[in-house]
C-alpha cells in the first residue's frame, strides 16, 4: 500500500529535493491536523514526553507552509503538557496538500511495517 501512495506521489511530480532547515516555533503558532490517523493516549503522551525530558528534542515536527502539523502531533502535545512554549519544526514547503496527507500515512506506516531483529534487541537492552 505504502508503495502505491509513493508511487503515485512521483507520477504527480520530480521527486522532492532541497535543504531542510529547523525553525524553532512557539507550540501555538502550530495546528493539528484534526484529520491524523494515528491516535495518540494520554499515556502516549506522557512517554514520549518522558522521552523528551531524557533524551531532548531530537526529532523535529515536519509543518506544512500554513503551520499545520504534518508529522510530529504527538510531539506537540508531549512538550505543550511539559509547559514548553515550542519546538524544533522543518517545515515543508514543496508538497502538495495530497502529497502531505500521503507523507502523514507513509511516515506512520513504514515504521509500523519495519521489523526487529530480536537478538541485537535483546542485546542492547540487556547492556542497558
Amino acid at each position: 500500500m505504502v508503495e502505491k501512495w509513493c508511487g503515485s506521489m512521483l507520477d504527480k511530480k520530480e521527486k522532492a529535493t532541497g535543504r531542510l532547515e529547523v525553525t524553532y516555533r512557539r507550540i501555538d503558532d502550530l495546528t493539528l491536523d484534526p484529520r491524523n490517523p494515528r491516535l495518540h493516549t494520554k499515556n502516549h503522551i506522557r512517554q514520549v514526553g518522558l522521552s523528551i525530558e531524557a533524551f531532548g528534542f531530537n526529532i523535529p515536527i515536519v509543518i506544512d507552509a500554513n503551520g499545520k502539523v504534518i508529522c510530529g502531533h504527538a510531539r506537540v502535545l508531549a512538550p505543550k503538557a511539559l509547559g514548553r512554549i515550542e519546538v524544533p519544526t522543518i517545515k515543508l514547503e514543496h508538497l502538495s496538500e495530497s502529497q502531505a496527507r500521503a507523507f502523514m500515512i507513509a511516515d506512520n506506516r513504514l515504521n509500523e511495517i519495519s521489523l526487529w531483529n530480536d537478538e541485537f534487541l535483546a542485546e542492547q537492552l540487556k547492556e542497558l
